[in-house]
């Protein structure tokens, strides 16, 4: 399934940066849409030697123990579970939450050819996924008695712990 979703990622790069024909559809150009709208967002342009490069680099995680950004992505799966409820509006593959944050990081240079390491997705970048699917983040530093009360007023909370980790905070107790 990851290697499925470093080579769909490489297929839209390879689309968004002109080296195949065709132009971005669904949720890649929607979330494409987002980041370009964005007036401090920055987003790359990537040779075919830095996207091959990248791609190399990703498929070599698949023969570590990583855990793939999936702390993010499934804080991610469970703020979209409560937001979208009700709404009709299906709540996201796994599979394509995470394609969509690792091309939208890759755009933003946060991951780039030269990542070493796990795979680890931005705040930012969780923000602009939820946002393809209509959904509003804010990012806040908070202190303690602050996450508790947006967490007992029902809000739904993601941590990001140390830059590395992130967790949906659903109590405190």
């Amino acid at each position: 399934e990851v290697r499925a979703i470093i080579e769909e990622v490489a297929s839209a790069l390879r689309i968004y940066a002109g080296l195949t024909p065709g132009s971005l559809t669904g949720r890649f150009a929607e979330l494409l849409k987002i980041l370009s709208a964005e007036t401090n967002f920055v987003i790359l342009e990537l040779t075919a030697a830095e996207i091959e490069k990248i791609r190399t680099r990703l498929l070599e995680l698949l023969e570590e123990d990583i855990h793939f950004g999936q702390s993010a992505i499934t804080a991610l799966e469970s703020v979209l579970q409560g937001a979208l409820a009700g709404s009709g509006t299906p709540v996201p593959s796994r599979s394509e939450m995470t394609a969509l944050a690792l091309f939208g990081d890759i755009l933003a240079g946060v991951t780039s050819p030269e990542f070493i390491g796990n795979l680890q997705f931005s705040a930012y970048m969780l923000k602009s996924v939820a946002q393809v699917y209509q959904v509003e983040l804010d990012g806040l530093k908070l202190s303690f008695a602050e996450l508790t009360a947006l967490v007992n007023a029902g809000s739904a909370v993601i941590v990001n712990i140390e830059d590395r980790h992130f967790i949906a905070v659903t109590g405190v107790s």
